[in-house]
């Protein structure tokens, strides 16, 4: 028998499936009682090199509002050619083209391997995929050259196929005809006033032409009316011309006085691109990418006036009610971006400036529709270019690692509800008999639209157990939960995938331990800190702390071993001893704490927590720390005041960052040069290890992270100072006589005061 460990290990590469608990609580009532929600996380795409996908439609089940794809758990009789629908019980004939199927000879979606398996449809027509570049020319001069140089050496990345298209703004917004030869052609809009999508398209004459039919005859596929693209044109007919197009643009010419913030026109600009889309290829896979340097300063969507007196909002301007754009401008984008996702379209932002460019506004257009956020100092600098180049990243098969307009549908056995998803998705509004009344995340549904996907896109999923308490659910009896991913890929063929699971129910009250046994606390920790930022979004810090720390106290008191009102009594079993110390992270991490982080990097912390899988957010939760020292090879050591120690190299990974910080002795034999001089070749060695593991991490990461190389005393050392738990601090440094790590200047509790507090209120009779 594999221990739990492995059986969730397993599932998770087999079915990218998470949950937080992997035996069921068989009530309502003791569910509730279990503090950590059911729920999973769930990786559509996971990459598998075992999964070749089949050509046929996948096998429904007849009943109309059931529609259960048919899977291993089915029961099948295989003589009457018969399977019961393990979701609705019903009986259903196979299709004629099953009529072989015995027990010897069965197709691959009844084999208990392919509990997750990828079908090939064949229907309607394929489309290319599309791109459509917006592009801030408010630039200054080596930040637009760097930018126009990423975007043509984009070009060569493109499928042949793919279309094009070009939009520019600064004060006014230019979209640019390709199709012509030889002389460059754009339209030009004001960038102040707000257009209808009609009002575009009439512009850009985009109207379909009225093509006159003959009666009684059908339309011959080339006599159907042809959607003018002009502006969206395949890359290999306007390679050329469009590196020309890209490799002249200039700066904004509107001159701009001193003590003045450039005019950028981006919510008009956005406003034109998500509208030239809609009237040309509605429902089809397209890329908005919108590259920005700085904040939108006149027209809808502004973020900030043009006077550069007044700073752009601040958290403490948001507090006081103080931020005079930004409920109209976050409804303007909010507008765009569900515009955009009705569409299946997804909008990218690329944000390079030094100060804030109004992300906090605009965050809603990479959230809604599954795009992607990128936030840097320059479009010169590598974090850009290579970040950017990654997204036209290839699988292991040679094809793009992107699919498009995407719906999950999820479907559950009777005794479960579903309560809402978080993640990059937007409701489909699709009611039924299996949707729960009480909302966590985006519920009311069981189907969501994802416009854009890549394998590592992940959503949280939040059941509810609604068995009622008096009605036992058979001994042996097994709940099972089937997700069905429809999607454009990136070879422009639409696929379904389809995961079925199934899980053990067990009575709380007499099983509890295996439903203890079964807690996979990585996964509750993170489907726990999404339901918190979630929160967060809407709700007052503090206020979603308490919650957090309440939530804690409970699971503490439901499930550790302790004497009342004795806090040393106090043990928590294995599955959940880490638990704790992940919620002491989330509570001090970027995602819940806004001090010291601008709203748009709050809002770019959040944006990529809410949709990166379990690893990745594990180490945002919790960050990496590894130490290299001369007494043996490199090793993870407590993310603790006491790692920081004067002979050794520290690398921290938080996701985000990668900071090496040199030990002070360390610091100081190398401005000696001592790893130049050959008898201390070791030494030089030492220095180098950790630079190539932080490569190797800085090669496969997307965003690509920032890069801080620091010392003992150096500036840059905050960003490791502000992660680790501060066990020693300038208040208790000489209490213990130790003399061991860095005394940290912090008023912040240290994770051994959070445990001796929750022991405390966990233990006690009166909570």
């Amino acid at each position: 028998m594999a221990t739990y460990l492995e059986f969730i290990q397993q599932n998770e590469e087999r079915d990218g499936v998470r949950f937080s608990w992997n035996v069921w609580p068989s009530s309502r009532l003791e569910a509730t009682r279990m503090v950590v929600p059911l729920a999973c996380l769930l990786t559509p795409l996971k990459e598998r090199l075992d999964l070749p996908p089949v050509q046929y439609e996948p096998v429904l089940c007849s009943r109309p509002t059931c529609k259960a794809v048919l899977n291993p758990l089915c029961q099948v009789d295989y003589r009457a050619k018969l399977w019961a629908c393990n979701f609705c019980f019903q009986r259903n004939q196979f299709p004629p083209a099953y009529a072989g199927i015995s027990e010897l000879n069965q197709p691959a979606e009844l084999m208990p391997q392919f509990s997750t398996i990828e079908y090939i449809v064949q229907r309607g027509p394929q489309t290319p995929l599309i791109f459509l570049y917006v592009v801030d020319t408010c630039l200054e001069e080596d930040d637009l050259q760097a930018l126009k140089e990423s975007l043509q050496m984009s070009l060569s990345l493109l499928p042949a196929d793919a279309l094009v298209g070009l939009i520019t703004f600064g004060r006014m917004i230019q979209v640019h005809e390709l199709s012509c030869e030889g002389i460059s052609k754009s339209y030009v809009f004001r960038g102040t006033k707000d257009l209808t999508a009609k009002q575009i398209q009439d512009m850009l004459g985009l109207s379909r032409p009225a093509v006159p039919i003959q009666q009684g005859r059908p339309v011959q596929p080339q006599e159907q009316p042809v959607i003018s693209s002009r502006f969206l044109q395949p890359v290999h007919k306007i390679d050329m011309n469009l590196t020309d197009l890209l490799g002249e643009l200039q700066r904004d010419p509107w001159p701009v006085t001193q003590g003045k913030r450039p005019l950028r026109s981006t919510g008009v600009a956005l406003s034109i691109a998500v509208g030239l889309l809609e009237g040309t290829f509605p429902n089809t896979g397209a890329r908005i990418m919108l590259f920005t340097g700085g904040p939108p300063t006149q027209g809808p969507g502004m973020v900030v006036g043009d006077e550069l007196k007044t700073p752009i909002r601040s958290w403490h301007d948001i507090e006081k009610d103080n931020a005079r754009f930004m409920k109209k401008a976050t409804k303007h984008y909010e507008t765009l971006a569900n515009r955009t996702a009705a569409n299946g379209h997804c909008i990218d932002i690329y944000a390079c400036a030094l100060d804030q460019t109004g992300l906090l506004e605009m965050k809603c257009c990479a959230n809604l529709t599954g795009g992607h956020m990128v936030m840097g100092d320059s479009f010169n600098t590598s974090l850009f270019k290579q970040t950017f180049q990654r997204v036209f990243n290839k699988g292991f098969n040679g094809e793009f690692q992107m699919a498009f307009g995407a719906s999950l549908e999820v479907k559950t056995s009777r005794e479960l509800k579903i309560a809402g998803a978080i993640g990059p998705c937007i409701s489909l509004n699709a009611k039924g008999l299996c949707v729960s009344e009480n909302e966590l995340g985006i519920g009311g549904t069981s189907q969501w639209k994802i416009c854009s996907l890549d394998p590592s896109t992940t959503l949280a999923i939040y059941f509810e157990v609604v068995n009622q308490h008096n009605a036992p659910i058979p001994q042996g009896g097994r709940g099972a939960v089937q997700f069905v991913t429809q999607y454009q890929h990136s070879s422009t063929q639409k696929r379904i995938r389809v995961t079925t699971i199934a899980r053990n129910w067990a009575d709380a009250q007499s099983q509890l331990q295996h439903i203890e046994a079964a807690f996979d606390q990585e996964a509750a920790a993170v489907l726990m800190a999404r339901l918190g930022v979630y929160r967060a979004e809407s709700e007052e810090g503090p206020d979603v702390l308490r919650w957090l720390d309440r939530q804690l106290i409970r699971l503490c008191q439901k499930f550790g071993q302790y004497n009342k009102d004795d806090p040393n009594s106090f043990r928590l079993s294995e599955s959940f001893s880490l638990y704790p110390q992940f919620m002491f992270h989330l509570r001090r991490s970027p995602f819940l704490q806004v001090f010291n982080n601008s709203p748009d990097e709050s809002s770019y912390y959040r944006h990529h927590f809410a949709r990166q899988d379990l690893t990745q957010s594990l180490i945002m939760i919790q960050p990496i720390l590894y130490a290299y020292s001369f007494y043996g090879p490199p090793e993870p050591v407590l993310l603790d005041s006491s790692s920081i120690l004067p002979d050794r190299i520290l690398l921290m990974d938080t996701f985000f960052q990668i900071v090496i910080y040199l030990g002070e002795t360390i610091a100081q034999w190398q401005k000696a040069g001592y790893q130049d001089m050959p008898e201390y070749e070791n030494f030089k060695h030492l220095l180098q290890a950790p630079l190539d593991d932080a490569q190797e991490i800085l090669q496969t990461r997307f965003p690509m992270p920032r890069y801080i190389n620091t010392e003992h005393g150096g500036s840059q050392a905050r960003f490791l100072l502000s992660k680790v738990n501060p066990s020693q601090t300038h208040n208790n440094l000489y209490a213990w006589g130790q003399e061991s790590g860095a005394p940290i200047l912090t008023d912040d509790v240290s994770l051994q005061v959070f445990m001796d507090h929750l022991k405390k209120l966990a233990v006690s009779s009166a909570s």
